[in-house]
């Protein structure tokens, strides 16, 4: 201190401390790293320090100033207390700072300019750092003092830096953010400033250089390695010019790079190539250059063991020079080498050759669903470009972008130091990189890619604060993903395009930042393993890292310029609605929605009824780029269905599953799935169109203008056992922990020890926690064969809950478990009575780990009460006005639905809430002694959403959290004379559920209580349904919608309470009234009409032709024509069971040729058949009507004008009706038979010109009509034909023409009377048989509807033929039925 003080006159005392601290800072930070310095070392420093700063200081009188702004920094300091970017430049003034900062603002504008600090940083730059007093070689530079190292970056450094004490004129600082993980990693510098030494190399173990030096050149060399059976492992020097630099790699916890050394005027393929593996040898990477010439000395031969490739690999004593300050060469040729002895050379020296074996290469991957169309159509260019950082696409995958239209991908290159330097703003030199041009959203066109051959340096840092984003392969989803899979540029962008897209829409609500890309064991890693397959392990094309580096000619995935187009992706919730959205308006075609054979005939109010509903489906594979959908999946209140969402939006769904029974498909009943992250491939979109039109005739369907108003449902369909699940609910997890502790305590110990009503949940966590506290295994061999035991019960219940498996999650939870069933078996006989409620005690942390590690969370709520109910029906969900006790606002129309189910045990009280915990066996025992009784539970508002998880005939838990006394449940139970009234009677209990109830779905199944529980809800067929007509009652069956028709809405508007909640755009449809038409599931003719109006009902999705339908409670009824329908009334409910989606247009096209009938049955009433084919003859034609009728009011259109008067029509529209009553009988009994349209043309046998010229004669008249008056036993008795038209169509009806053999599909009228009506209502008639006189009732004639016509030639016949066994094997199975 007093060396620095003699240096000075007079000093302040701001001047006084700084050189104390000058002196305490060289004491403590520099003299232990630089021990041989001295005393002088505070004197040397402040000397170098004032000589920098006076550049840029003017001078004073009386000597220079200190520079007390300035004060001295450690490496520990820089790194825990600086938390923001800055930088120091000792030299600069001012005027220069503002300068540089704003030549990097103009570069890229989106960033600010660096912050000044006047800090001053003196160190020893060293090509190691410390790890736990340890020196780590990794390839990087540090600095180093007293307190710490940090890593640094220098531009174009000297091999003289190394290992002495420098002070750092100018610097920047860039701190770390933490990682995926929350580890807090150091920052690291940028120097800016060639840095100046203060104390020579500390290392004293360095050679003096040799005065000459024996060398190769790169062609001797290159030859020397070629003639490998003339030489003996020596140990040689090369010189040459380096044309390749590899970037440093770390494989299996071994470092190493490459580089190449040429001649002046020698081929790419003279190269020779050397290898770097010594530790203290790495940091040559940064002093190497492309482009420069070096000696290097000391090289040793050796080869990879697998490839043969030959190559000098630098050994501890070997040194490099540049070429212009090298020691003096001695130029030697290979041949002088091959024939020399220790003798004549004394720089050879001979040594054994060795070998380098290469790294085992990582098993393949193929894409399964990334469809690669590209075609081999030209080598990609490898370039040199130099370039500035503008932008991080996306740091974690490597991706870049250079001067605002070139991205940059270093994804298939290893950067062991995380990419330092790489910021927004830097200059960079790539030499060697591939140029490809790819077409991806949200990247450039114009791509560059570094492989392992590739050489990135940074040429100029960055002035900008930009964050550093470091960029490793340890752990990496990108990386890891780019390896498995093998992938090309094109599909690698696409899949970080995916995964990003993935975190746009689920971070932060629904999906935690950390896992979503973190690893390859989080969300995004899940999707990508359910969208790969493993390759073969000796794959062709696995990825050559040695033949990438060293081959020539040079290959790498990179090499060919491919095109990539892939065949999936995975778009938003709302742009997958906007695409279903358009493609389903685009194929609406309004010309074929009406029944083609009717449209012509229809009027404006009939066709604009067949126009006001339509469905558009589609495969997710159908789509013009098939999709995958993911989403988030919940319930909500303000839909009937459950639906699947994410940040943009949500879709609707209808869900089925496979039922474990048999091949069939039953509603979505398991609660866990409620809150899980879901991925599905096969999906179908459905898209209900409803539109408001007002066509006055078919002639106008093209014209836009008549459509008011057209909304639209978009909603998907799919099965739950074709979904993966990427990220866990609470309640799916909590299944899998207690399914599988369950099954590994079934092996470890006996039934007595499970006594407790949470035993499995904590047996589970006293092993999680013995894990913790480093319980040691023994029993090795017990241990193996109860894993063996443990797999193949695993393996079953994987067979059996396949669509609950999510990859490996349960594998590594088994793996957790077994390894501690040793110890829990020993220390339960210590702790059973600690185990009996939540294990051993442990430390808190083990808890939080282990519930942390289940995705089950804390829960600080206390106890909490459960009920177990079984579910016998439920009503639909609809509008009701209800007040209850836990409504306190006012009575107005709410979403609810109500829940008749049976109360298996009494009101539980549990510790946790129990979820979905399977009963213990006390419970089970106690549940099957115990008399159940009826509940009815009111689920009112917010509760509705658990609308689409209760289903009948299952078993559920009812949770009321923080309650532990008996009021949960009891809400509704009165003491003394009124609840023995209830009881004697067997009213239901009525229970309102509160919003922060939680209902749980049990695969347990209890035994029922034959004769106590009624099966309220007995499905039936619908041909029993039809058999009794004589009252009216709740019918339920399952059965196939076929066709769905709108009806004619009433305009009665919704109340204002109940368009508060309704959807909003999509009104058009809640006063929807509509009619089903559905068909048995096994007797495809046996159909049956039901009424559904919307209008005090939430509407239900999913009603579509094709849909397998199960109805509860409908309301049956007989019209005034003996016809029974049903309606969906209010306490109606129905479930979605399947779909059997087969054409594009939603319809089921099921089987529905009809089975032939005979007349005389048919009439009789053997046969109960509502449709049907008959064989017949064509008697006679009973009448025959053909008009022309006005669109809007259905009078009388004549020459092209209506003809109603009062009040006056001004339609110019018409549409031709016909109407035709013949007689037909085949042999067993007679029927009249309706036409109608243009199925009368078929029946009078006109061609398609003859009839169009028939509606032309009847426009001129407007109305014609042909009545048959009967026949006597001699001739046709007729009305007089005076008019040549109805001459005509009289001689046409008792043509041969007419009066011939059909084939007729048929189905009794609505209006058409049962068999006994028909007798009773049967007239008496008079008639003669010879001499005698008869009186007999004959009832009226059965009444048919014609559907189809066809000929009865050969052809036809033989087919009648083939369905004769079907239809007697339906006959046969109606008579059973009756």
């Amino acid at each position: 201190m007093d060396l620095l003080l003699k240096q000075f006159g007079s000093l302040s005392s701001a001047e006084v401390v700084w050189l104390e601290d000058l002196y305490s800072f060289t004491q403590k930070h520099l003299l232990p790293v630089a021990r041989n310095a001295g005393a002088e070392l505070p004197v040397a420093l402040l000397s170098l320090v004032q000589e920098l700063v006076n550049q840029n200081t003017a001078s004073k009188e009386g000597g220079s100033v200190l520079p007390i702004s300035y004060r001295f920094i450690s490496v520990s300091e820089l790194i825990h207390v600086q938390n923001k970017p800055c930088c120091s430049h000792l030299m600069w003034s001012t005027k220069d700072f503002k300068e540089w900062a704003k030549k990097g603002e103009n570069l890229v504008p989106d960033h600010k300019a660096l912050s000044r600090a006047n800090l001053i940083l003196v160190g020893c730059l060293t090509g190691y750092s410390e790890d736990q007093l340890q020196q780590v070689y990794n390839g990087s530079l540090n600095i180093r003092d007293g307190s710490g190292t940090i890593f640094c970056e220098v531009l174009n450094p000297e091999l003289e830096w190394l290992d002495a004490l420098m002070l750092f004129p100018g610097w920047i600082f860039i701190p770390q953010r933490p990682d995926y993980f929350g580890r807090k990693v150091g920052g690291y510098l940028e120097i800016t400033e060639r840095p100046l030494p203060i104390v020579t190399s500390l290392n004293a173990s360095i050679p003096p250089e040799p005065g000459i030096v024996s060398a190769l050149d790169s062609n001797n060399a290159y030859w020397l390695l070629m003639h490998k059976n003339k030489w003996h492992g020596l140990r040689i020097a090369v010189f040459g010019t380096l044309s390749h630099l590899c970037p440093v790699l770390k494989i299996q916890d071994k470092t190493f790079f490459y580089f190449r050394l040429q001649g002046p005027l020698a081929e790419s393929s003279s190269t020779v190539p050397v290898v770097v593996t010594e530790c203290g040898k790495l940091c040559w990477h940064y002093f190497l250059q492309v482009g420069e010439g070096y000696l290097i000395t000391a090289l040793r031969m050796c080869f990879l063991k697998t490839t043969g490739q030959r190559l000098f690999c630098v050994t501890p004593e070997s040194r490099f020079w540049p070429l212009d300050s090298a020691p003096q060469i001695s130029e030697i040729s290979w041949k002088l080498v091959t024939h020399s002895s220790k003798e004549r050379i004394p720089e050879l020296k001979e040594e054994q050759e060795t070998t380098i074996e290469e790294l085992p290469e990582s098993q393949s991957l193929l894409k399964e669903n990334c469809k690669q169309t590209c075609q081999r159509k030209k080598i990609s260019k490898v370039i040199s470009y130099k370039g500035v950082i503008t932008r991080v696409l996306n740091s974690t995958a490597g991706l870049f972008e250079l001067d605002r239209e070139v991205g940059l991908c270093l994804a298939y290159q290893q950067l062991v130091n995380g990419g330092h330097g790489l910021r927004p703003g830097a200059k960079i030199e790539l030499h060697h990189v591939h140029f490809l041009y790819c077409h991806t959203e949200g990247f450039p066109s114009a791509m560059l890619s570094c492989c392992l051959h590739s050489t990135i340096k940074v040429a100029e840092f960055s002035s900008l604060e930009s964050e550093f984003q470091p960029f490793t392969h340890d752990k990496n989803l990108y990386i890891h993903a780019l390896v498995k899979g093998e992938l090309g540029l094109p599909e690698y962008l696409w899949l970080c395009r995916t995964i990003t897209s993935l975190s746009d829409r689920f971070c932060p609500k629904y999906v935690k930042p950390v896992q979503m890309a973190s690893s390859w064991n989080g969300v995004a890693g899940r999707f990508l393993r359910a969208s790969l397959i493993i390759k073969e392990a000796n794959h062709i094309h696995s990825r050559d890292i040695y033949r990438e580096m060293l081959g020539y000619p040079h290959h790498c995935p990179l090499q060919e310029y491919n095109t990539f187009t892939p065949s999936w992706q995975v778009p938003t919730i709302a742009d997958l609605k906007t695409l279903i959205e358009s493609q389903g308006w685009q194929s609406l075609c309004l010309i074929s929605l009406p029944p083609r054979a009717k449209l012509q005939h229809l009027t404006s109010s009939e066709l604009n009824i067949n126009l006001s509903w339509s469905v558009y489906t589609s495969s997710s594979q159908n789509l013009k780029i098939p999709v995958v959908l993911v989403g988030v999946l919940k319930s909500t209140y303000r839909s009937s269905c459950l639906q699947l969402v994410d940040q943009t939006g949500e879709l609707d769904c209808v869900i089925i599953q496979k039922s474990l029974k048999g091949g069939d498909t039953t509603a979505l009943k398991e609660t866990s799935w409620s809150g899980c992250l879901l991925m599905i491939k096969e999906f179908t979109l459905v898209m209900e169109r409803f539109l408001k039109t007002n066509f006055p005739s078919w002639k106008q369907l093209e014209d836009p203008k008549f459509v008011q108003e057209k909304k639209s449902r978009v909603y998907a369909v799919f099965c739950i056992d074709d979904a993966c699940i990427l990220s866990h609910s609470t309640a799916m997890s909590k299944h899998f922990a207690l399914t599988m502790s369950s099954k590994i305590e079934s092996k470890s110990s006996p039934a007595s020890e499970q006594s407790n009503d949470y035993i499995k949940f904590s047996k589970e966590k006293e092993m999680f926690c013995s894990k913790e506290n480093n319980v040691k295994v023994s029993g090795k061999r017990k241990a193996k064969s109860l894993r063996q035991s443990i797999d193949n019960d695993e393996h079953e219940y994987l067979n059996s809950k396949k669509r609950l498996i999510s990859y490996d999650w349960e594998d590594r939870l088994v793996q957790q478990d077994t390894s501690q069933v040793k110890e829990q078996r020993n220390v339960g006989a210590s702790s059973e009575t600690e185990t009996t409620r939540w294990g051993p005690k442990s430390s808190k942390r083990c808890e939080e780990n282990f519930l942390e590690c289940h995705n089950v969370e804390l829960s600080s709520s206390g106890s909490c009460k459960s009920l177990l109910l079984y579910v016998s029906g439920k009503t639909g969900l609809g509008w009701r006005n209800i007040h209850t006790d836990i409504v306190t606002r006012k009575a107005r129309l709410r979403r609810c639905f109500s829940v008749n189910a049976w109360q298996v045990t009494l009101p539980r009280v549990w510790t946790r809430n129990p979820q979905n915990t399977v009963e213990t066996e006390e419970a089970e025992e106690l549940a099957e002694k115990t008399k159940w009784k009826p509940v009815d539970l009111q689920f009112i508002g917010v509760t509705s959403h658990w609308f689409p998880f209760i289903q009948p005939g299952i078993f559920y838990r009812l949770v009321a959290p923080n309650k532990s006394d008996d009021s949960a449940f009891t809400q509704f139970y009165s003491s003394g004379l009124f609840d023995q009234v209830l009881h004697k009677s067997k009213c239901p209990v009525i229970i309102p559920v509160k919003k922060d109830w939680h209902v749980y779905c049990l695969s347990h199944l209890y035994l029922l209580h034959q004769g106590e529980v009624d099966v309220e809800d007995e499905l039936c067929s619908v041909a029993e349904t039809l058999l009794d007509r004589s009252i009216s009652c709740l019918v339920s069956f399952a059965c196939v919608i076929t066709e769905r028709i709108s009806l004619e809405k009433e305009n009665k508007p919704l109340s204002a309470s109940l368009i508060q909640d309704t959807k909003q755009g999509v009104l058009s449809e809640e006063c929807l009234k509509i009619r089903l038409t559905v068909r048995d599931m096994k007797l495809s003719s046996q159909t049956l009409h039901i009424y559904m109006d919307f209008s005090q009902i939430c509407y239900i999705p999913g009603l579509v032709p094709g849909a397998h339908i199960c109805f509860y409670r409908l309301e049956r009824k007989i019209s005034r024509f003996n016809t029974v329908y049903c309606c969906y009334g209010t306490l109606s409910s129905l479930t979605i069971m399947g779909y059997h989606f087969l054409g594009n247009d939603g319809i089921d096209h099921y089987n529905a040729t009809s089975a032939l009938v005979h007349l005389g049955d048919w009439a009789s009433g053997l046969q109960s058949w509502r449709q049907g084919r008959v064989l017949c003859h064509v008697t006679c034609v009973l009448s025959l009507e053909l008009k022309w009728m006005c669109s809007l009011c259905s009078s009388i259109f004549k020459e092209g004008h209506c003809t109603r008067e009062n009040p006056v029509c001004n339609s110019e529209n018409g549409v031709f009706s016909s109407e035709a009553k013949i007689v037909v009988e085949d042999g067993t009994g007679e029927a009249q038979v309706l036409f109608s349209d243009d199925i009368i043309s078929e029946l009078l046998h006109l061609s398609a010109s003859e009839w169009d010229g028939l509606q032309k004669l009847i426009r001129v008249r407007g109305h014609v009509k042909y009545v048959n008056l009967g026949r006597n036993a001699e001739h046709w008795v007729t009305e007089e034909r005076e008019d040549p038209l109805l001459h005509f169509l009289s001689a046409l009806c008792s043509s041969s023409h007419v009066c011939r053999a059909l084939i007729l599909t048929c189905k009794m009228t609505p209006w058409c009377k049962s068999t006994e009506q028909r007798m009773k209502l049967a007239n008496p008639k008079r008639f003669c048989r010879g001499d005698r006189e008869y009186l007999t009732k004959i009832p009226s004639p059965l009444l048919l509807d014609c559907e189809n016509l066809q000929e009865a030639d050969g052809l036809a016949l033989q087919e009648l033929q083939k369905d004769h066994l079907a239809s007697s094997y339906q006959r046969t199975s109606i008579a059973n039925h009756r």
